[in-house]
């Protein structure tokens, strides 16, 4: 059976500042499927938005040990999601992992809420929804003004 999540991704700068983001529903299987498409939706954002060298933030152990290779027997269950992340990463000068604490991933899990009560992909360039911003300078970070 098939669960709703909502898929959330912030894109910053290298020194902090809101870039662009995303969010929209997903129908999946689990909170991992949702994690990993989050992840896929995040490289193409990046993708379109221009950026050659980046570090994606996730706060699920499973998908930072899929992607890296570490022999994560749970990830077993996204490994098309896991391809397609290794493909999309072709398209980056760089890409680095990295796992963080979901009280550090706040912005992320903001959008993916906003996704969850949308019915359509929600998109910003430059200037996030009010609702995130509070999040964005919550969290200390520069952001543009609403």
């Amino acid at each position: 059976d098939s669960i709703k999540a909502g898929l959330g991704v912030v894109i910053r700068t290298w020194d902090g500042l809101f870039c662009a983001g995303l969010a929209c529903p997903y129908w999946g299987n689990s909170a991992l499927q949702a994690e990993a498409a989050a992840a896929v939706k995040g490289l193409q954002l990046a993708s379109q938005v221009g950026q050659l060298g980046i570090v994606m933030e996730t706060d699920s152990k499973v998908l930072f040990y899929g992607v890296n290779d570490h022999g994560c027997r749970q990830a077993w269950s996204i490994l098309p999601l896991l391809e397609e992340i290794r493909l999309l990463s072709l398209n980056f000068r760089e890409v680095r992992w990295s796992w963080v604490s979901r009280n550090a991933n706040r912005a992320a899990h903001k959008a993916a809420s906003i996704g969850f009560g949308s019915v359509e992909l929600k998109s910003w360039a430059f200037r996030p929804p009010q609702s995130l911003v509070h999040v964005l300078v919550s969290d200390g970070l520069p952001c543009p003004p609403s």
